[in-house]
Parts: C-alpha cells; sequence; structure tokens
C-alpha cells in the first residue's frame, strides 16, 4: 500500500504495518485505503489474501502528529520498510530487530531504522484504535439491528404489548343495514341493538351505498335513533351480499364524477346529523389501490370540509398490499381492521376467528401503524356450512335454534374457544361467536395495547354479550 499523511513529498512509501485486516478503507472516514498496486488484496478481494496495509485511520490524525523528524527521514528514503512479522509479536521487538540488523550501515542509518519503526509502531497502534472503535460501532449496529427485528416480531403478535391498563376500553357497535337486521332477527332486535349502541362509544347506523349503475350516493339505511352522540354513517360499495369493486373503479376513472360523489356524500352526511364517517370498500385488488385512495380521500376531505369529525376505513386484516395501512392512515384517522372470518365462506368449515390468528393478524397493523390509529373488528355471528358446499352467515340466536331443532349441541372448541356444531343427518356444520369468545379477543387485544374494538354482527348476537361488554 500507499501510506499518505497528506503532504507533498510524503506519500508513496512502502510501509507495512502489523495488525492487518483485509477490509477496505473506501469509507469516507478514513483517509488511508488500498493501494492501487496491490487493491484487490487490500480491498479485501481475496479472502485469504492479508496484505500489510493500514486499513483505517483516526481522522483526527494531521500532518502535524507524525512527527517533523520522521517525515524529513522519510521523505530522502523511500525504500525502507519494516521487517514484518507474526500477528503476535510485540511491536517493540520489531524496532529491537530493525536496529540490530541495520546498526553495521552506520549510527545515522540506524537512527532512522529506529525512526521509521517508532512512526511504523505509532500508526500501528492508531489503526488498532480506530479498528476496535470501528468494531464497537458495528456491534452496536448489529444490536440495535437485532432490537427492531424484536419489534417487529412483537407488532406481528410473537411476544406480547404492554397493555394500555390507562386508557379505558371503546366500543363501537356496527349495525347493519336496517332491511338485514330486521330480516334476520326483527323489528324488536333491531330497536334494542339501537338502543343498546347509544351507550357505547361509538354507533355506526347509517348506510350509504355507491349505486352500481349511477355511481350517485344512496342513502339505503337512515339514522335509527335521534340522540346526540358519537354516531357514523358507512359509505360502501357493498349492495346485496356482496361488494362491487367496479362502481369504485368506475367513479374514479372522471374527475368530475369524484367530485360529484364526494359532495352528494358530505351533504347525506350533514342531513343525517352524523358526526363521523366510516369508508367501506373492500374485496379491492392491488391494482385498484390508486382509485382508492383517489376517491376515499376526495370523500373525507368533503366530509370534513362538512364538519365530519373523524373518518375511518374498513380494511381487511391480511391483504397489506392492497390496503397498506399506512398509505391509508393518511387519509382516515382510524383503521377499523376487519380480523376475521379465519374461515370464510369458500374455505373449509372451520372457527370464525382464533385468538392466536386474531393476535398474529392485529398485530401486524399494529406495526403498520401504530396502536392508536386501529381498531379491532370481532365478529358476533357465525357461519353454517351446508352439505351441498355453500355457506352462508348465521346469527348467534339461528345457531341455537337450528342445533335445538337436530337434537345436538353448540360446544366450545378448546384450541379456538369458537362455539360449534355439526348434524351428521343433514351434513351442516356451524361455527359461531358468543360473548366469551369476545371477552378472549378483547382481552387479546389490549395486551397488544389496542383499546378500540369494533363489533359486527350485531343482530342475534349472544344476549350475554350486552352485559359483558365494558
Amino acid at each position: 500500500m500507499r501510506m499518505s499523511v497528506h503532504h507533498p513529498g510524503d506519500d508513496g512509501l512502502a510501509v507495512h504495518v502489523e495488525h492487518t485486516r483485509s477490509c477496505s478503507g473506501k469509507s469516507s472516514r478514513f483517509g488511508i485505503g488500498a493501494d492501487e498496486d496491490d487493491s484487490s488484496g487490500a480491498d479485501g478481494e481475496r479472502r485469504r489474501h492479508r496484505s500489510g496495509v493500514v486499513d483505517s485511520v483516526d481522522p483526527g490524525v494531521d500532518y502535524d502528529e507524525v512527527g517533523a523528524r520522521s517525515r524529513r527521514s522519510l521523505r530522502g528514503r523511500s525504500g525502507v520498510s519494516t521487517h514484518r512479522r507474526s500477528n503476535q509479536s510485540d511491536p517493540r521487538d520489531d524496532s529491537r530487530n530493525i536496529t540490530s540488523r541495520k546498526r553495521s550501515k552506520g549510527d545515522g542509518h540506524s537512527r532512522f531504522c529506529f525512526r521509521a519503526a517508532t512512526a511504523a509502531r505509532a500508526e500501528t497502534q492508531r489503526a488498532q484504535q480506530v479498528i476496535a472503535n470501528f468494531t464497537g460501532m458495528i456491534a452496536a449496529m448489529t444490536i440495535v439491528r437485532r432490537l427492531a427485528a424484536v419489534a417487529v416480531a412483537g407488532a406481528a403478535g410473537c411476544i406480547p404489548f404492554p397493555a394500555s391498563s390507562r386508557a379505558p376500553t371503546e366500543v363501537w357497535l356496527v349495525l347493519a343495514p336496517t332491511a338485514q337486521v330486521r330480516a334476520n332477527a326483527g323489528e324488536s332486535a333491531d330497536s334494542s341493538i339501537t338502543r343498546r349502541g347509544e351507550s357505547h362509544a361509538a354507533l355506526l347506523d347509517t348506510w350509504i351505498v355507491l349505486d352500481t349503475t349511477s355511481f350517485r350516493p344512496l342513502l339505503i339505511s337512515p339514522p335509527r335513533t335521534t340522540a346526540s352522540g358519537n354516531r357514523f354513517a358507512v359509505v360502501t360499495s357493498l349492495q346485496g351480499s356482496r361488494y362491487h369493486p367496479d362502481v369504485v373503479r368506475g367513479i374514479a376513472e372522471s374527475r368530475d364524477v369524484i367530485a360529484n360523489a364526494a359532495q352528494s356524500v358530505a351533504s347525506l352526511l350533514v342531513a343525517s346529523s352524523t358526526t363521523g364517517l366510516v369508508l367501506d370498500f373492500q374485496e379491492m385488488t392491488a391494482d385498484d389501490l390508486p382509485a382508492v385512495t383517489e376517491v376515499s380521500r376526495a370523500i373525507a376531505d368533503s366530509a370534513r370540509a362538512r364538519g365530519a369529525r373523524q373518518i375511518g376505513m374498513i380494511i381487511p386484516a391480511s391483504d397489506s398490499t392492497g390496503y397498506p395501512g399506512r398509505a391509508l392512515a393518511r387519509i382516515a384517522d382510524a383503521l377499523i381492521v376487519r380480523i376475521f372470518p379465519e374461515h370464510g365462506m369458500v374455505a373449509p368449515a372451520g372457527p370464525i376467528v382464533s385468538p392466536s390468528w386474531f393476535a398474529r393478524r392485529l398485530g401486524a397493523r399494529v406495526g403498520e401503524v401504530g396502536v392508536t390509529r386501529v381498531l379491532a373488528g370481532i365478529p358476533a355471528d357465525g357461519i353454517l356450512w351446508e352439505a351441498r358446499g355453500a355457506a352462508r352467515r348465521v346469527t348467534y340466536a339461528e345457531a341455537v335454534r337450528l342445533v335445538e331443532s337436530v337434537g345436538v349441541s353448540l360446544v366450545r372448541d378448546p384450541a379456538s374457544g369458537n362455539l360449534h356444531a355439526a348434524s351428521s343427518r343433514d351434513g351442516w356444520e356451524i361455527w359461531v361467536s358468543d360473548h366469551q369468545l369476545i371477552e378472549q379477543l378483547i382481552a387479546e387485544g389490549r395486551r397488544i395495547g389496542v383499546t378500540r374494538f369494533a363489533l359486527f354482527g350485531l343482530e342475534g348476537a349472544d344476549p350475554q354479550l350486552w352485559q359483558s361488554l365494558p
């Protein structure tokens, strides 16, 4: 290598230094790097080749710190090099060996050799100190990376988060559209759920659907209570029994259509006296993300301009590509993560949501945006898988009636905590949620640090649920 001390005439001397390393000196902190005559060895391109090079220096080493006498001696003798010994040798032995071998050539030459060895020994000590500091820095960086990995694992539900014991638990009630509730549970059940919802943190009871033909927002389920409070309207692409992604795509094709839809939604919010808005555009793909964000942002901005205090968005738990939490959190104040079903209608029969599965999915979303931006969506209903392979949603009350009609009972599955029943005669199988499972899921969310929860499928829910909710 060539060692430079940043002074004309002092570079270009061939000096070998002990305790070499095969790392490169390309970092901007180091003033001495690989010599171009032997850069491959010095820069570590050959694994077992180790050249005697200074691979790093202290940035504080300046021209005046080398020593004037050594500089004058080295300037006139470019061909002198120290004797390289093994890494275990004492640098003082090198200086004595050099001096004894050169003594026969004269005292002046010996004094120069001694000075050269002294300078080399000083540079070795400096290099060793810098290397030690550099090694410590790398070790510290490794520790930081490991701590970050532990934090990410915790966010994914692998380790427990500290519970937010000081923050109270908030429960938002998501009421299905009026016609759906009355069809499944009756008019009295609809009124009962609405009354109970008034005492909770938020009530989502007003539904605005984006029409698949005209792309216009339509109020399909007006407010079911005039009580003041934290009441939300849901703007959705859900019609019938499924979501219609095409309506969001169609609105996004024209800025004028986007603006008209956003203004119409804001007007309906004012007319219904709701204080907030929840966007519900599910079953979109990753390719639809630009359309979802553009339509959602326009509606959210118009709603805020007309007095909406809070904007939420319902998103699936697992699809972080089509519904990236960080991007959507720039639009919505809260993300309602729908952490169900674990086994959907197109999958084989199984638990609606098990606590361990719930914690992993919720933890992953918390890792994206933090606990304060997340509401954990929990089901209060279940799914019935029929003999011919079809599946449909079933309420808790309906499940109880069905199992009693065939003489079987709902039994709690020990692994998932879900209630389960099957009929060998009729060939159906039911998995359904109840108040105990919901309590367990809320406890899992609290363990992670989440304090807000949204309950879905409340029509025909377990009657004991209302006594157990915080």
